[in-house]
């Protein structure tokens, strides 16, 4: 495990789809609520995980779109989420974190069984998501924190 900046980690995520996203006339930025807070985490599988939420939330959005990341702290967890406007219809949503589900084409469909598996079994976090015509969706992601404090 490495120590990790929340705000530091999800600038380094937006700045590998910079480039995708501006190709595809579409943006990626930072909430302004998200909060900096220092942890320990396995950096590699969280990096998969929401680089995973990122590429999807791009993928469902049509040009001069634009997707939102943010982390916030809540009891002894840090929230990542990524938001998007699009919506996931609701037969779709029953299948999303299965293996080789994809509504994108054949030989697809594991990233959002690789964000389920990863976080749960390796990240001891919690993997959920909302999608509605109201408001789009928010995949979001759960990890434990144990805080740092000086002395560590």
């Amino acid at each position: 495990k490495q120590k990790v900046q929340s705000l530091d980690f999800i600038n380094a995520e937006v700045e590998k789809y910079e480039y995708v996203a501006t190709s595809e006339s579409k943006r990626v930025h930072i909430s302004k609520s998200s909060e900096n807070h220092t942890f320990h985490t396995d950096k590699t599988l969280l990096s998969r995980v929401i680089s995973n939420m990122i590429k999807n939330a791009l993928e469902a959005e049509s040009p001069g779109s634009s997707v939102e990341i943010g982390v916030q702290k809540s009891d002894n967890m840090l929230h990542f989420y990524v938001h998007n406007k699009s919506v996931i219809p609701k037969m779709d949503a029953l299948k999303v974190f299965q293996r080789s589900f994809s509504t994108k084409g054949n030989n697809r469909g594991l990233g959002t069984y690789s964000i389920k598996f990863l976080t749960e079994k390796f990240l001891n976090g919690q993997v959920g998501f909302v999608s509605t015509p109201e408001q789009g969706t928010t995949f979001s992601v759960k990890v434990p924190i144990e805080e740092i404090t000086e002395n560590q």
